[in-house]
């Protein structure tokens, strides 16, 4: 199948969709109209990410499920490493591979 007819296929299905389970860097791809997210495992996600999913136009409700005492967001940019200056003493530093 080529790219255009995927394409078809893939916007049909969505339009029609009334669950959608994505990635929430994948939905920025998500142009239906879609009025709740439920992002899973919400504290593994980086700010930045977490944002991505609430601005698709149409979401009216979200919620966020995630355990902050479960596995952190995972940083490997050696630039975005935490130093003592920009970490608060009450977080515990997020695991960081190098």
């Amino acid at each position: 199948m080529n790219c255009k007819k995927n394409k078809v296929l893939w916007d049909m299905c969505l339009s029609n969709a009334c669950l959608i389970f994505c990635t929430a860097s994948y939905s920025v791809n998500v142009v239906t109209n879609v009025e709740m997210v439920i992002i899973d495992k919400a504290a593994q996600l980086k700010e930045s990410e977490s944002i991505i999913p609430l601005r698709i136009p149409s979401v009216r409700n979200a919620v966020l499920i995630g355990d902050d005492r479960q596995l952190p967001a995972m940083i490997q940019s050696k630039k975005s490493l935490p130093t003592t200056s920009n970490t608060r003493k009450a977080e515990a530093p997020a695991q960081h591979t190098v």
